[in-house]
Protein backbone atom coordinates (compact mmCIF):
# COMPACT_ATOMS: atom_id res chain seq x y z
CA UNK A 1 0.00 0.00 0.00
CA UNK A 2 2.91 2.14 0.36
CA UNK A 3 3.63 2.11 -3.38
CA UNK A 4 2.13 3.69 -6.10
CA UNK A 5 -0.07 1.29 -8.65
CA UNK A 6 -2.09 1.57 -11.48
CA UNK A 7 -5.08 -0.26 -13.24
CA UNK A 8 -1.62 -1.69 -15.31
CA UNK A 9 0.03 -2.86 -12.35
CA UNK A 10 -0.05 -6.67 -12.01
CA UNK A 11 -0.21 -8.48 -8.36
CA UNK A 12 0.19 -12.31 -7.54
CA UNK A 13 -2.62 -13.43 -7.43
CA UNK A 14 -2.54 -14.17 -3.46
CA UNK A 15 -2.70 -10.13 -2.91
CA UNK A 16 -6.00 -8.83 -3.81
CA UNK A 17 -7.48 -5.01 -3.65
CA UNK A 18 -10.37 -4.52 -2.23
CA UNK A 19 -12.50 -1.12 -2.19
CA UNK A 20 -15.11 1.00 -4.98
CA UNK A 21 -12.70 4.12 -5.00
CA UNK A 22 -9.30 4.89 -4.23
CA UNK A 23 -10.03 6.44 -0.99
CA UNK A 24 -10.89 3.29 0.37
CA UNK A 25 -8.91 0.08 -1.41
CA UNK A 26 -7.74 -2.19 1.35
CA UNK A 27 -5.07 -4.71 -0.18
CA UNK A 28 -5.50 -8.81 1.16
CA UNK A 29 -3.00 -10.77 1.83
CA UNK A 30 -4.86 -14.35 1.05
CA UNK A 31 -1.82 -15.90 2.39
CA UNK A 32 -2.77 -14.32 5.45
CA UNK A 33 -6.50 -13.67 5.16
CA UNK A 34 -7.70 -15.07 8.76
CA UNK A 35 -10.53 -13.42 9.43
CA UNK A 36 -11.41 -11.36 7.01
CA UNK A 37 -14.78 -9.95 5.75
CA UNK A 38 -14.24 -10.81 1.79
CA UNK A 39 -17.79 -11.42 1.17
CA UNK A 40 -18.85 -10.75 -2.98
CA UNK A 41 -14.90 -10.78 -3.57
CA UNK A 42 -14.20 -12.03 -7.38
CA UNK A 43 -11.50 -14.64 -6.83
CA UNK A 44 -12.53 -16.14 -10.07
CA UNK A 45 -9.65 -17.93 -12.00
CA UNK A 46 -6.97 -17.20 -9.24
CA UNK A 47 -4.63 -19.27 -8.44
CA UNK A 48 -3.30 -19.50 -4.73
CA UNK A 49 -1.74 -22.16 -2.76
CA UNK A 50 -1.77 -22.36 1.06
CA UNK A 51 -3.99 -20.11 1.32
CA UNK A 52 -5.27 -18.84 4.93
CA UNK A 53 -8.72 -17.73 5.24
CA UNK A 54 -9.79 -19.49 8.51
CA UNK A 55 -12.86 -17.54 9.94
CA UNK A 56 -13.16 -15.76 6.79
CA UNK A 57 -16.52 -14.34 5.75
CA UNK A 58 -16.43 -15.44 1.83
CA UNK A 59 -20.59 -15.33 1.50
CA UNK A 60 -21.54 -14.52 -2.11
CA UNK A 61 -18.05 -15.04 -3.14
CA UNK A 62 -16.79 -16.09 -6.73
CA UNK A 63 -14.01 -18.29 -6.31
CA UNK A 64 -14.99 -19.99 -10.08
CA UNK A 65 -12.09 -22.18 -11.43
CA UNK A 66 -9.76 -20.85 -9.02
CA UNK A 67 -7.10 -23.24 -7.21
CA UNK A 68 -6.53 -22.82 -4.03
CA UNK A 69 -4.70 -26.20 -3.09
CA UNK A 70 -3.95 -26.55 0.62
CA UNK A 71 -5.25 -23.98 1.16
CA UNK A 72 -6.97 -23.31 5.61
CA UNK A 73 -11.00 -22.55 5.76
CA UNK A 74 -11.63 -24.05 8.83
CA UNK A 75 -14.93 -22.10 9.99
CA UNK A 76 -14.89 -19.77 7.29
CA UNK A 77 -18.31 -18.77 5.66
CA UNK A 78 -18.39 -19.95 2.07
CA UNK A 79 -22.26 -19.88 1.78
CA UNK A 80 -24.31 -18.64 -1.42
CA UNK A 81 -20.17 -18.73 -2.54
CA UNK A 82 -19.32 -19.69 -6.48
CA UNK A 83 -16.91 -22.50 -6.28
CA UNK A 84 -18.18 -23.87 -9.89
CA UNK A 85 -14.99 -25.61 -11.16
CA UNK A 86 -12.88 -24.69 -8.47
CA UNK A 87 -10.20 -26.80 -6.82
CA UNK A 88 -9.64 -26.97 -3.24
CA UNK A 89 -7.33 -30.40 -2.93
CA UNK A 90 -5.88 -31.22 -0.02
CA UNK A 91 -7.21 -28.01 1.89
CA UNK A 92 -8.93 -28.20 5.08
CA UNK A 93 -12.57 -27.42 4.85
CA UNK A 94 -14.42 -27.10 8.31
CA UNK A 95 -16.84 -24.35 6.20
CA UNK A 96 -19.93 -23.73 6.54
CA UNK A 97 -20.72 -24.09 2.06
CA UNK A 98 -25.01 -23.86 2.76
CA UNK A 99 -26.13 -23.06 -0.82
CA UNK A 100 -22.30 -22.85 -2.32
CA UNK A 101 -22.28 -24.20 -5.92
CA UNK A 102 -19.82 -26.81 -5.70
CA UNK A 103 -20.49 -28.29 -9.56
CA UNK A 104 -17.69 -29.63 -11.02
CA UNK A 105 -15.68 -28.75 -7.54
CA UNK A 106 -12.57 -30.50 -7.08
CA UNK A 107 -12.39 -31.43 -3.59
CA UNK A 108 -10.26 -34.67 -4.00
CA UNK A 109 -7.51 -35.14 -0.89
CA UNK A 110 -9.72 -32.49 1.41
CA UNK A 111 -9.50 -32.50 4.74
CA UNK A 112 -12.64 -32.28 7.41
CA UNK A 113 -15.59 -32.20 5.01
CA UNK A 114 -18.41 -33.61 6.60
CA UNK A 115 -21.86 -34.78 5.08
CA UNK A 116 -23.71 -31.88 6.41
CA UNK A 117 -21.64 -29.92 4.21
CA UNK A 118 -22.04 -31.66 0.76
CA UNK A 119 -25.53 -31.55 1.49
CA UNK A 120 -26.00 -28.70 2.25
CA UNK A 121 -24.16 -26.93 -1.07
CA UNK A 122 -25.22 -27.51 -4.87
CA UNK A 123 -23.41 -29.91 -6.23
CA UNK A 124 -23.07 -32.29 -9.48
CA UNK A 125 -22.21 -35.56 -11.62
CA UNK A 126 -18.47 -33.28 -12.09
CA UNK A 127 -18.05 -32.78 -8.27
CA UNK A 128 -15.16 -34.48 -7.00
CA UNK A 129 -15.30 -35.66 -3.28
CA UNK A 130 -12.45 -36.71 -0.90
CA UNK A 131 -12.73 -41.01 -1.34
CA UNK A 132 -14.03 -40.96 2.43
CA UNK A 133 -17.72 -39.60 1.33
CA UNK A 134 -19.80 -41.81 -0.70
CA UNK A 135 -22.92 -40.96 -1.86
CA UNK A 136 -25.77 -43.19 -2.24
CA UNK A 137 -28.75 -42.84 -5.38
CA UNK A 138 -31.29 -43.77 -3.72
CA UNK A 139 -34.12 -43.46 -5.92
CA UNK A 140 -37.15 -43.05 -3.73
CA UNK A 141 -35.59 -40.86 -1.09
CA UNK A 142 -32.89 -38.93 -2.88
CA UNK A 143 -29.21 -38.84 -2.49
CA UNK A 144 -27.79 -40.11 0.44
CA UNK A 145 -24.57 -39.11 1.97
CA UNK A 146 -22.16 -40.90 4.02
CA UNK A 147 -18.84 -40.38 5.76
CA UNK A 148 -16.95 -43.64 6.46
CA UNK A 149 -13.96 -41.91 8.78
CA UNK A 150 -16.71 -41.02 11.47
CA UNK A 151 -18.62 -44.19 10.50
CA UNK A 152 -16.16 -46.15 12.16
Amino acid sequence: MSALIDKNTRLPDYIFLVGSTESDVKCVNLHQGEGDDLSGINLEHKNVDLAKLSKSNLDRANLQNSTFKRAKFNYANLSNANLKGATLGGSFLEANFSGADLGGTDLLDAANLSCEQIMSALIDKNTRLPDYIVLENKSESGIKCKNTLSDN
